[in-house]
């Protein structure tokens, strides 16, 4: 079922999270898929990602949005026809943020694995701001940077050199993250969220 007012959040976005619990049929109570829908639940062959589809759905639902509303462009970004949208899941949770301003999340569950690709994503100016050995830490890094590629309008940023994060405190929660790529240059504030033992990201446009 889905939870809500887990956090204090922002009053620039409205955040709704579903935890998924139910099998499939469940999760297909109440839904009535437009043909769009229908024929992109058709191509998914896992189970696992039919229902985060589904899971996002509900979702909609909640949030008193027609699932006519979405729709997604032919790289698979979703788009709403009223505002704007980010969509993210992990293991069992499904996140979906709304704003009158570009928006973008993301979740994380909270794994090792995520040392083994840190030189990826990470810079070397952010290890002044976080510990470069901390799972928490590396999880918040790229959870911010995976939010602000979502929500930028600037395509094939690289997530090591090209999003910037300017931080303030160790947790982020005044930070600020520039997307830069041939000149133009996009700012973000982030918000970070801990739920369980996961990392929840937002990064909302910065237009001061």
């Amino acid at each position: 079922m889905p939870i809500y007012n887990k956090f204090k959040f922002n009053s620039n976005y409205k955040v709704f999270i579903w935890h998924i619990t139910e099998n499939e049929d469940k999760l297909k109570s109440g839904l009535d898929l437009p043909i769009s829908h229908k024929n992109k639940f058709s191509k998914i062959k896992s189970t696992k990602k039919k229902k985060e589809f589904l899971s996002i759905l509900q979702l909609l639902l909640v949030s008193k949005i027609p699932l006519s509303d979405l729709y997604y462009n032919e790289k698979g970004k979703p788009f709403l026809r009223t505002n704007f949208i980010s969509i993210s899941h992990s293991f069992s949770f499904s996140i979906i943020v709304l704003s009158e301003k570009k928006i973008g999340t993301d979740i994380e569950k909270l794994r090792s694995k995520i040392l083994k690709i840190k030189d990826r994503f990470f810079s070397k100016p952010e290890s002044k701001s976080i510990n470069i050995s901390s799972i928490d830490d590396l999880t918040k890094v790229w959870c911010v940077k995976e939010a602000v590629y979502k929500a930028s309008n600037i395509e094939n940023l690289n997530f090591k050199n090209e999003i910037q994060i300017i931080t303030k405190n160790k947790d982020f929660t005044s930070a600020k993250v520039k997307a830069e790529s041939s000149g133009f240059s996009e700012f973000f504030k982030i918000d970070i969220y801990k739920l369980e033992n996961y990392i929840l990201s937002i990064a909302i446009e910065d237009v001061n």
